[in-house]
């Protein structure tokens, strides 16, 4: 993203989980050979519900640079859990936005 006023950037890479009743603790993935951390970029990771064909509430907003402090090495991938809605996961808390505003938080970075 740009903001054409001040030409700043902030790159994004999207991340998408599916929870549900069974599986409320889902793996997010990223492949180690195209990992770039920098200090413009960010993961956001949103969980899709499907039985409420709906996203939930809420999402993960994780500056790159951080982000092997909450991730694994599994085989080509970095990987962590994200339980959206959890409060047994307190690595994550500093990370949690409320979806309806990301928007805000984006525009913040910039």
């Amino acid at each position: 993203m740009r903001q054409l006023d001040s030409e700043h950037v902030v790159g994004l890479q999207i991340k998408t989980v599916s929870v549900d009743a069974v599986n409320p603790n889902r793996p997010v993935d990223i492949y180690i050979s195209s990992f770039r951390p920098a200090p413009t970029t960010y993961f956001v990771v949103v969980a899709w519900v499907p039985d409420d064909r709906r996203f939930h509430e809420e999402c993960l907003v994780i500056p790159s640079e951080e982000l092997l402090q909450l991730a694994r090495t599994a085989g080509s991938h970095y990987q962590f859990e994200f339980q959206p809605g959890s409060t047994r996961q307190p690595r994550l808390d500093k990370y949690r936005r409320a979806l309806n505003g990301l928007c805000a938080e984006i525009q913040a970075l910039l």
